[in-house]
């Protein structure tokens, strides 16, 4: 057997040795619970890399560092066939490239992925098997390109499953996945190919630093989801984090500043609609809800429309769709847009989803929350109904949020911070009862205020903060009946997500023109 044979052979059985020692194989159920906090607190920081490495072994392929990323201007180096090498590029401009062997790869896998397993169904197994490990780990430890010695992998293979690999990375509105074929070595078997990956979502100016701030962030919100909930109460508490910390960017977003949309969500907590869907499509799937995002154009009644993203996820077995831009700022008593059914979401608002999210979009059917009950107008009598249930929910959100409803600004309302337990207003305390007596009987409101509010020395409204969360009441139906008075039902949302219906039933009666709810408790 000549020299050549044998350096070959031994070439082969060590790319291979390389594969099936750690990177082969499918991955992890998705719908497996997560780790708890104590579990993968070490995996929180960067995995560790490989010092960068100039020495090549004479025996096998290699290429320069300036050929495997097509670039004569990064540093002097050799990449070898049983390393994979890693370029990041930080905000100053600087690049980093660090070699690091197959196995280490392999063996340095992240437990908790910030992506999506649905759509390896579509890809071919041998980049379940080859690549996507090592865009994992690019991923994890911040890099936007890498080149590795493909044994079976093809330039081809990769290209036809772009559309899904950018789905899979989805990263910063530039999820493309790019490959490009560096250089082939001819083998008695076959052929070996270099291939460079880049990962166009972390290119941008200083993404990297900020994606990885922003993963960091994720990871701890991640951690902090209470013990024993399920799929559903996972994701409540998700999606309530974005739409009561987040706020809309609606000031020229993209042009403005060097954006990253996972650093200004989850760490800046503003961002726009592809912001909330990246949070929560990152949040979820570290969380072991299967998730992802779609796109498509949204208009309000067919007179406007516009690029929009959102996400649809996997709750216990059923798909929904999940719309945080349009929800922020509401209690859960209040989302529309939480846990939508395909019928609902293009009812609600002209939703069309791109042909291609179509394809591969399964079915969403059902609605996790029932559907609340709006007022058609102020002479409407579900006008009242629908007050009293913003009044008792108040009081997970304070009054401010009623006041705004009469024309207060909601920045100006508040005068200090809680003190023992109470926050004080600008706002006098007759405005809160001129608006609730329009809603509720006196003998409600002298009960209301008696529990809840009362005035200070200068006749200002002061609410107490609540220790607890209370209650979240839902509307869910409202009926007239045949002596002219109406009815409405009530759901109550657990902080777990579940639902449980509520015995009493809200009651509409007429005096002086005006309907009045009558005769109902607020939850205790």
């Amino acid at each position: 057997m000549s020299r050549r044979q044998i350096v070959s052979l031994f070439l082969v059985l060590l790319l291979l040795g390389g594969i099936l020692s750690g990177c082969g194989g499918a991955p992890a159920s998705q719908t497996e619970p997560a780790a708890s906090a104590a579990e993968t607190t070490e995996n929180t920081s960067a995995i560790p890399t490989a010092e960068a490495s100039t020495e090549a072994d004479p025996d096998l392929p290699s290429i320069s560092w300036s050929t495997a990323f097509h670039d004569s201007s990064v540093p002097e180096g050799t990449l070898t066939a049983d390393c994979v090498a890693f370029l990041r590029k930080s905000g100053d401009g600087s690049v980093q490239i660090d070699n690091v062997p197959r196995q280490e790869v392999c063996a340095n896998q992240p437990e908790r992925l910030p992506r999506t397993h649905f759509f390896e169904q579509y890809m071919p197994q041998e980049l379940n098997d080859e690549l996507l490990p090592i865009l994992d780990y690019a991923v994890a430890n911040g890099y936007s390109r890498f080149c590795f010695p493909a044994t079976s992998v093809t330039y081809s293979m990769v290209k036809q499953s772009t559309r899904y690999l950018s789905y899979t990375y989805d990263i910063n509105s530039q999820s493309r996945i790019d490959p490009l074929t560096i250089r082939r070595f001819p083998q008695e078997d076959g052929e070996l190919n270099f291939l460079m990956i880049t990962i166009c979502g972390m290119e941008k100016g200083n993404t990297i630093e900020l994606y990885r701030e922003g993963l960091a962030a994720a990871k701890a919100i991640v951690d902090a989801i209470p013990e024993g909930l399920d799929e559903q109460g996972k994701m409540l508490y998700l999606y309530r984090y974005l739409t009561d910390n987040v706020v809309y960017d609606d000031d020229n977003y993209y042009a403005n500043r060097d954006w990253c949309l996972l650093y200004d969500t989850l760490v800046l907590h503003s961002t726009v609609c592809a912001g909330y869907a990246e949070a929560l499509y990152v949040l979820c799937n570290l969380a072991g809800i299967e998730c992802f995002n779609v796109t498509g154009e949204v208009g309000e009644l067919l007179l406007s429309s516009g690029l929009h993203v959102w996400n649809v996820a996997r709750i216990n077995g059923q798909y929904y769709e999940f719309d945080a831009t349009w929800d922020t700022g509401c209690l859960p008593s209040e989302y529309s847009y939480y846990g939508m059914s395909e019928a609902y979401s293009q009812a609600n608002h002209t939703r069309n989803m791109r042909a291609f999210d179509q394809e591969f979009c399964p079915p969403r059917p059902e609605e996790l929350l029932p559907e609340i009950v709006y007022p058609n107008s102020f002479e409407d009598p579900t006008y009242s109904i629908f007050w009293y249930y913003k009044i008792f929910n108040a009081k997970n959100a304070a009054p401010e949020k009623l006041l705004t409803y009469v024309g207060y600004d909601e920045d100006s309302i508040l005068d200090r911070d809680p003190k023992d337990g109470w926050v004080t207003t600008v706002v006098p305390m007759s405005e809160l009862c001129r608006i609730l007596a329009n809603v509720l009987s006196d003998e409600q409101v002298a009960q209301l205020l008696t529990l809840d509010f009362r005035p200070d020395e200068k006749g200002n409204l002061t609410y107490r903060v609540p220790e607890k969360e209370l209650p979240l009441l839902r509307l869910v139906g409202v009926e007239e009946n045949e002596n002219g008075s109406w009815t409405a039902s009530l759901i109550e949302i657990a902080p777990d997500g579940s639902l449980t219906p509520r015995q009493d039933t809200v009651t509409l009666t007429k005096s002086h023109g005006y309907y009045l709810v009558a005769d109902i408790q607020p939850a205790e």
